[in-house]
């Protein structure tokens, strides 16, 4: 029902103002809004109590007449319904609130969470992307979130006039921390415990290696080190206007075929840093004939991308100007990327009001000699993953530093990695004592909790039946690491009694 959206901000103000027909010349005709708005009246119309959205991303276009319609960037559809004799429902979302806005956005849903409501005997579970509905009835209601690894969460609600009720579960995301030794030996498995992340069913990990980074970027040599995100049309890497070398990067806002507006231009840097003590961002930077309203930033994220901030920016010079005809020198300090991951990324953000369209010289943001200073690269060299409550195995087959990172999946969607946990690996050392500091039973576990001195990191647990048997390792039972050079294994009890002891490699 709405072929010609922009994007959901625009699709959405379409359906809620519900503005009528434009003249030839893009103009509203009067009142403005559709007599009567029914697109209006649909959305706020409380008889219905469920709704059906489909957004399809593209554009299509058809010859009429001596025209040429295109459909698209956004096509969408709404749905309204009620159901015959129905009652009220119960319904919200379930999630993590990663961007910490208080509102749900794409990709923080919380699969698998159990929903009861007290009194009814029907329980729900959320959906992949965290959504749930439950039939319900006049009263008042105790809804009970049910998360693995959680304690259940309670919510009192009150259901009445038959309407439908609204309640949602949102939670702070705890990024996942890695516990295990920091200077594991070389060739020898050392083992990393994720910390726990309710409803989690399984970990990816990550290990990349530290390296220096003194790369300076013009696009002399193509584009791999940048991706780009922009409007075809027009070349990223362009040799008409540069500070040095043969090459520079170009961004630009052209209208795409059929397109009633522009979009923001992206270059991300496809390197993943780890900041010194003084990280910085340097380009030289030239924004050619642009309107004001046509910005160009340099951005950074300590969040793998999730979140952006503006660590320099520069609006157009407007009409009447050609705005820089020259480049100058950026430099950015980034204090909060300190000792931190991060990412870099280039944006020409194209804003509301008129700009400048062309893409001939002179018009748009060129970029050029980009460097990234104090602070190392991050190269990935292995990955993996494993179930939840299951530690990392890794060996390091080098000496050096290491930087090692896990994310958990739910119901196969992931959420964001971790901190890195930061390590160097060393030469072999030969294996020194094992010392048992505590023995206790706690819920029915023996819990056998040690201390590795002199460089030990690979533990197992072996039992016998009776003394003068064979050793055999406990194959279930991996140490779980708890601080640096201890660690923990639990075995449940059993009827049979059995005799443990714990052995280094």
């Amino acid at each position: 029902i709405y072929a010609f959206g922009h994007d959901m901000e625009h699709v959405h103000a379409g359906f809620e103002v519900d503005w009528g027909l434009f003249d030839a010349e893009g103009n509203p005709i009067a009142p403005g809004m559709q007599d009567p708005p029914g697109h209006r009246l649909s959305n706020h119309n409380d008889t219905f109590r469920e709704i059906g959205i489909s957004v399809v991303e593209g554009t299509n276009s058809r010859q009429v007449g001596d025209e040429v319609i295109t459909a698209g960037p956004r096509v969408v559809t709404l749905k309204f319904g009620s159901r015959h004799g129905g009652g009220p429902m119960i319904t919200g979302v379930a999630f993590y609130d990663l961007n910490r806005n208080g509102a749900y956005d794409p990709g923080e849903g919380l699969g698998g969470v159990d929903v009861t409501v007290s009194g009814l005997a029907t329980p729900g579970r959320t959906t992949r992307s965290g959504g749930y509905a439950l039939p319900a009835a006049d009263g008042s209601r105790t809804l009970t979130f049910s998360v693995p690894g959680m304690t259940p969460v309670n919510r009192a609600i009150q259901v009445s006039g038959g309407r439908n009720v609204k309640a949602d579960l949102i939670l702070d995301y705890p990024a996942p921390v890695l516990a295990g030794p920091d200077r594991p030996s070389v060739g020898r498995d050392a083992l990393y415990l994720p910390s726990g992340v309710p409803g989690a069913d399984a970990f990816e990990w990550e290990l990349a290696r530290r390296a220096l980074y003194a790369a300076v970027l013009g696009g002399e040599a193509g584009d791999p080190a940048v991706v780009a995100d922009t409007t075809p049309g027009y070349p990223t890497i362009q040799g008409d206007v540069r500070a040095a070398g043969a090459a520079a990067y170009r961004l630009a806002h052209p209208l795409p075929d059929g397109a009633a507006a522009a979009v923001d231009q992206y270059l991300t840097l496809t390197n993943r840093f780890l900041g010194g003590a003084y990280p910085r961002v340097r380009f030289q930077s030239r924004l050619g004939l642009a309107t004001g309203t046509q910005v160009a930033s340099m951005e950074w994220s300590i969040d793998g991308g999730i979140t952006w901030q503006a660590g320099w920016s520069r609006a157009g010079q407007g009409e009447g100007t050609m705005g820089q005809t020259q480049f100058e020198a950026v430099d950015v300090g980034l204090v909060a990327a300190a000792n931190r991951p991060f990412r870099v990324r280039f944006r020409y953000a194209v804003g509301q009001g008129p700009f400048y369209p062309q893409t001939s010289p002179g018009v748009g943001w060129y970029l050029d000699g980009i460097q990234v200073t104090g602070s190392d690269e991050l190269i990935a060299s292995a990955s993996g993953e494993v179930a939840a409550g299951s530690p990392v195995v890794m060996r390091a087959d080098a000496t050096g530093t290491f930087a090692l990172r896990v994310r958990p999946r739910v119901l196969g969607r992931r959420f964001p990695f971790g901190p890195l946990f930061l390590g160097e690996a060393v030469e072999s050392v030969p294996v020194g004592e094992v010392v048992i500091e505590t023995v206790s039973v706690e819920g029915g576990m023996l819990a056998v909790q040690v201390r590795a001195e002199g460089g030990v990191v690979g533990l197992h647990l072996e039992s016998v039946p009776h003394l003068g048997s064979g050793w055999e390792r406990v194959q279930a039972v991996v140490p779980e690491p708890l601080t640096a050079g201890r660690y923990r294994f639990r075995v449940p009890l059993v009827d049979a009694s059995a005799i443990f002891r714990v052995r280094a490699e």
